[in-house]
């Protein structure tokens, strides 16, 4: 999910663009990677009926490559002036279960977030109060052809490893991204005079 806008604040003109990068990448205990996907990591129900934008995450079989430990999102920042973003992760726990031939999901409820290894230090958690995590610096592209790439939700720790479910259970993930220019674009956009994680601070 990418936004792109174009904002005139104070006579400041720029280009904001960020993107999300969704994968999987496994290691092995020494830290080296062997193996990575990328591509079709959209959730499917069935071989016709694909979920796009919607990230299917395996729960129940390590040896999966979409396996929850393997799980990784990066944010890849574009813009040529310097931008603040925020980003709203959405789960939905699903079970599956097969009646008259066709396969069916059921939508579980769950009283927590996954544990997903954020990157709580750069980002702030405001999913409490707006469903959102804020970057909580100004940021923009290395250069015209390189993108600044943040890590959002890295692989899980290895010495960590997530609960196995029975097979019929699934995790589906799906990300909403918002990025304003830093000089008045919060306040302009998002109606927030100060920064969610310091309420006395200016942004």
């Amino acid at each position: 999910m990418t936004q792109r806008k174009e904002r005139d604040d104070s006579f400041l003109v720029g280009h904001v663009e960020v993107e999300i990068r969704s994968y999987f990448e496994k290691v092995d205990m020494l830290g080296n990677i062997i193996e990575t996907k990328e591509q079709n990591i959209d959730y499917e129900l069935e071989s016709d009926e694909v979920k796009f934008g919607v990230v299917g995450i395996n729960i129940s079989n390590p040896d999966n490559i979409q396996y929850f430990d393997y799980f990784r999102v990066d944010i890849l920042v574009k813009s040529s002036v310097y931008t603040y973003f925020r980003i709203a992760p959405y789960e939905q726990f699903t079970l599956t279960y097969e009646s008259n031939g066709k396969i069916n999901e059921v939508a579980m409820t769950r009283d927590d977030y996954s544990p997903f290894n954020y990157n709580i230090e750069d980002f702030y958690d405001n999913r409490l109060r707006d469903g959102f995590f804020y970057y909580k610096h100004p940021v923009q592209r290395v250069s015209p052809t390189e993108p600044n790439r943040l890590v959002f939700i890295d692989r899980f720790p290895l010495d960590q490893t997530y609960p196995q479910y029975e097979a019929r259970y699934s995790l589906q993930v799906g990300f909403i991204i918002e990025a304003v220019q830093y000089l008045n674009g919060p306040q302009n956009n998002w109606g927030l005079m100060n920064p969610p994680w310091d309420e006395n601070a200016n942004w």
